[in-house]
């Protein structure tokens, strides 16, 4: 049977739909915020992270370039700004070339091997070219006086860019080979 509903405090046991739509709009807002503040996180977490990414590349490029500057004899034999060749000695007194360049966005190295166990020049190899980084923007070295500094430039798939200038210090050829 139809039994009827108390009147008074007892009888609310639930929410009207005001307050029900009052909860929503509220719950709404701050999800809305929280949403928000959370893919702008992600967003800079990502940036944070390629920057990292592409300053080791930088510092990778820069220990090989510079190794190489400073082993190589003299003024480098080419220098523009996409390219530099350095003349390296070898033990029989002779000399390799080696040439880095930038074609596109990929800084390659032609000259010796490199060996993967120590990083010292495979002597008597034959010149091949090896990739030493990809997504390279720009590559602009410059000489004064067996002094070389160089400009270079990263960047990755998501827009990320990363330029920087080698130490003025860093690297120097050598004026004479030192037994």
């Amino acid at each position: 049977m139809f039994k009827p509903r108390p009147l008074g405090p007892a009888a609310s046991q639930g929410f009207s739909l005001s307050e029900v739509l009052i909860a929503v709009v509220v719950g709404s807002a701050l999800m809305s915020g929280a949403v928000s503040m959370l893919i702008s996180h992600i967003r800079t977490t990502a940036r944070s992270e390629a920057l990292i990414r592409l300053q080791d590349g930088w510092s990778r490029v820069q220990f090989l370039l510079d190794q190489e500057i400073q082993e190589a004899i003299g003024t480098p034999t080419t220098v523009s700004c996409t390219s530099l060749s350095l003349e390296i000695p070898d033990s029989s007194g002779g000399s390799d070339t080696v040439t880095y360049a930038l074609s596109g966005t990929t800084l390659s190295r032609n000259g010796p091997q490199v060996s993967a166990d120590d990083g010292t020049i495979v002597e008597g190899s034959e010149p091949s070219d090896q990739v030493v980084m990809t997504g390279v923007t720009s590559f602009c070295p410059t000489s004064d006086s067996g002094e070389v500094d160089y400009t270079l430039a990263l960047s990755d798939p998501t827009g990320v860019v990363y330029q920087n200038r080698s130490q003025p210090s860093g690297a120097h050829t050598r004026s004479r080979i030192i037994n």
